[in-house]
């Protein structure tokens, strides 16, 4: 189940050869989820975690080939600014 923006929907945490799992706006809806989650928890226990210890940084993920994911963020909501940047790359023949 995936929840987020006033409404929820259900999604397949595999589809095709892409995983997709947010352990923040996710929750498994049935036993195979479940199971599906505590793969993702073992795979995540062994990530790399990226500190946000300088200002501006810059954190570049290429959403369709790398499983990533993010802690909750709890911060004032009236300072807080996020933007996303969608960039799309042409292989050159």
């Amino acid at each position: 189940m995936v929840r987020g923006n006033g409404f929820s929907f259900l999604a397949s945490a595999y589809s095709g050869r892409r995983f997709r799992f947010d352990p923040v706006t996710m929750s498994p809806g049935d036993q195979m989820a479940r199971q599906a989650v505590a793969w993702f928890q073992e795979q995540r226990d062994m990530a790399v975690i990226h500190q946000w210890d300088q200002e501006e940084q810059l954190l570049f993920i290429d959403n369709r080939q790398a499983l990533h994911a993010r802690e909750a963020v709890v911060t004032d909501s009236e300072t807080r600014v996020l933007g996303r940047l969608s960039l799309n790359f042409v292989e050159e023949t």
